[in-house]
């Protein structure tokens, strides 16, 4: 089908004019010249100034003229597709012919009564362009015509989603080793089994599909929505399954966790981070997105044991990471084509993390060898540690006395230390356990020429690549700034006498404010005092539970960084029990 239109309309003045090569006007009364021209010209029509006019008033104005112009054309082809091929041309254009007197002896008797302030005395330049509009449009293209249903239109979502996937196979082509051109198909083949795999679970297992959409399950309600999710995946793709175990454990940096001991996936829903940009502890499992990717990272690992690949720690990471990203959008795209719209819930309420249920699965991942298996620190966390490091890290990440920096170049880093030459290469940290994190944090120029490193990304190589234990750091470098990482929701606080506040803690399992003596000694007022501050805000902020070893109603023992704690917590909105044991949580 084709077919054209087209419309114009236009608008001109009609001009009038008096010439000649003299011209002499005499006029009574009022003369009015309206877009019009008088003057005297000569042979070429230039004007010759031979011209003479007299009247009592004079009145000008000027005259518009107009012209708009429209074409379309269009041709349609159907079937399956439609496709278009259309144009349309626009055009509109607007002048202004202003009243014109040539140049000569022109006199006005009534000044006052006339109106001249539009008079133009060039006879070449006599029209104004106010404006002059060209536009052009043009649609050329096909339409499928499964966008009219909807069913339609998520097939065509699933086409664009498979279509990415066969971008993000060249991706990881390019980028790493766990994928070569000639599993380009076998990859891609991986995708689309995982999504269909997803899809058909969530099909036949409406509850599935709640679960997925519901922030306020239990730990063993997501469980089992991440069971259902990575059982799927790993039958579809022929390999064994594996039991999804929710934790709990704040101070654990590892977001996941799956043990070649017994199996298990342990899914850390109480991971927490320090955001930099505020300062503020933010729950890294926010969404049940975050669970989903989590899981399906653990699952990739899962299938790394089961299978023959023998890549590098960091790809097979990078992998992971990428497969439980996947996994994340797999899900949201199989709700959708199921009907149930909105995706995986986006909040999560983190119900039961300190239920009995959870805490036994604490204590079973406690007992497990973490290097026997693969975990997963997200880039923020690894981050967040090294932000924590930074903000509380004093000279003795700076050369000591005695000592000579290295050059910048030589660190490779915006900053002249190792945390900060760290920080700025915390995605490339990914997979590191985070004691060794702090151990690395905790190195100086010095210590990395004793292990015989060259600068900050020589130190990160080798520590991806085994060559530099956590053995090898703790025999350089100083502790680590950190609290007592007892796992616990009761912190103690306290006076370091009659008894010991960390001692207190200690016995009974609980957490402490705790700097080695050495790095506290390095210390400013303010940096210590800082460093505090935040240990309490993590404690605020996970609502801990606040134990006093000494009684602030004593003034004898309110005094000094333990009074300056009570102090602040109470501008927090704590209230100091009666019996001045423990600091009242605000309602």
């Amino acid at each position: 089908m084709n077919g054209a239109v087209s419309r114009s309309s236009n608008k001109e003045t009609v001009l009038t004019s008096i010439t000649g090569g003299e011209v002499n006007i005499g006029v009574d009364g009022a003369t009015t010249i309206k877009g019009a021209t008088i003057a005297a010209v000569d042979a070429e029509g230039n004007d010759n100034g031979n011209l003479s006019l007299e009247t009592d008033t004079l009145e000008v104005s000027s005259l518009n003229n107009t012209k708009d112009s429209k074409a379309m054309s269009a041709s349609v082809s159907g079937g399956g597709t439609v496709s278009v091929d259309a144009s349309a041309d626009n055009s509109h254009s607007k002048t202004k012919t202003l009243a014109t007197l040539g140049n000569g002896n022109v006199d006005i008797a009534d000044k006052e009564n006339s109106d001249i302030a539009m008079l133009n005395r060039d006879i070449a330049d006599n029209e104004v362009d106010i404006y002059d509009i060209e536009s052009h449009k043009g649609l050329k293209g096909s339409l499928d015509t499964r966008l009219l249903t909807e069913s339609g239109r998520n097939k065509i979502a699933e086409d664009v989603m498979k279509s990415g996937m066969i971008v993000d196979t060249v991706r990881q082509i390019v980028t790493d080793d766990t994928v070569g051109i000639t599993e380009f198909f076998n990859e891609t083949d991986k995708q689309n089994k995982t999504y269909e795999a997803v899809k058909a679970e969530i099909a036949k297992n409406p509850s599935l599909a709640k679960a997925l959409q519901n922030p306020d399950l239990t730990a063993q309600e997501k469980e089992g929505m991440l069971n259902g999710v990575t059982d799927a995946v790993m039958v579809s793709l022929g390999y064994e399954t594996h039991d999804n175990k929710i934790i709990a454990k704040e101070d654990d940096a590892r977001a996941g966790f799956i043990s070649t001991e017994n199996g298990n996936a342990y899914i850390n829903d109480g991971a927490t981070y320090v955001d930099p940009a505020t300062g503020e502890t933010v729950q890294y499992m926010d969404s049940t997105g975050k669970l989903v990717m989590v899981a399906g990272h653990e699952a990739s690992h899962a299938i790394d044991a089961q299978g023959s690949e023998t890549y590098a720690e960091g790809t097979r990471e990078n992998y992971a990471t990428n497969f439980g990203e996947n996994l994340t959008d797999f899900t949201d795209m199989a709700l959708g084509v199921n009907g149930y719209d909105g995706g995986t819930a986006t909040t999560n309420s983190h119900t039961g993390n300190r239920s009995e249920y959870v805490s036994k699965n604490n204590e079973e991942y406690d007992k497990l060898d973490k290097t026997k298996g693969d975990d997963f620190i997200p880039i923020v966390i690894a981050a967040s540690i090294l932000y924590t490091a930074l903000t509380t890290a004093t000279p003795a990440n700076a050369p000591g006395e005695g000592e000579v920096a290295l050059p910048r170049s030589d660190l490779s880093s915006p900053g002249d230390d190792v945390v900060t030459a760290l920080a700025a290469r915390a995605e490339q940290l990914t997979g590191v356990p985070a004691d060794t994190l702090e151990l690395m944090a905790s190195l100086n120029p010095k210590d990395l020429a004793k292990l015989g490193i060259k600068n900050v990304d020589d130190l990160i190589k080798k520590v991806q690549s085994g060559d530099v234990s956590a053995e090898d750091l703790k025999g350089v470098g100083n502790k680590p700034v950190a609290p007592a990482k007892r796992d616990s929701d009761t912190v103690v606080l306290g006076k370091t006498k009659n008894p010991n506040y960390g001692d207190v803690a200690k016995e009974e399992g609980f957490r402490n404010f705790d700097i080695p003596t050495e790095k506290w000694n390095k210390m400013t007022e303010t940096e210590r005092w800082s460093a505090n501050e935040k240990f309490l805000d993590r404690a605020i902020a996970k609502q801990d539970k606040i134990k006093l070893s000494h009684n602030p109603h004593d003034p004898a023992v309110n005094t000094g960084a333990f009074k300056k704690e009570i102090e602040y917590l109470t501008s927090k909105g704590y209230k100091l029990s009666k019996d001045g044991t423990h600091m009242v949580h605000p309602k």
